[in-house]
């Protein structure tokens, strides 16, 4: 293994510790089922952020919740179509002005490429 690999997975397993991948319902529990998300929560470049655990009918599991958490790259596949998206977890701004934390594929026009995203 090389010195970036083992960098990458002490900062993974770090991560997991501190996190411990909290996963629970959002607050909407009046609205049907659709609208009632998924989050996963945990710490991103020193903030504790949560985002949908759900992109393109793709459920991110514990383990990609955790690489997105330390700013790796994600390929997933969308499952109503199978096409793959690679993308990262990042922070974007709604139209009203709104922050908040979501996977941004690379094809998004919110995508932001990591390395500027830092």
């Amino acid at each position: 293994m090389n010195n970036t690999t083992e960098k990458n997975n002490k900062m993974i397993e770090e991560n997991i510790e501190e996190n411990n991948n909290v996963t629970e319902m959002n607050n909407n529990t009046t609205g049907p089922l659709e609208y009632q998300y998924i989050y996963a929560r945990g710490s991103f470049r020193g903030t504790t952020v949560a985002f949908k655990r759900k992109f393109a009918g793709h459920y991110f599991t514990d383990e990609e919740v955790d690489k997105l958490l330390v700013g790796e790259m994600l390929r997933v596949e969308n499952a109503e179509n199978g096409r793959c998206h690679d993308g990262h977890l990042q922070k974007v701004t709604s139209p009203k002005g709104r922050e908040y934390y979501r996977f941004v594929a690379d094809w998004d026009r919110d995508y932001i490429p990591r390395e500027a995203a830092s």
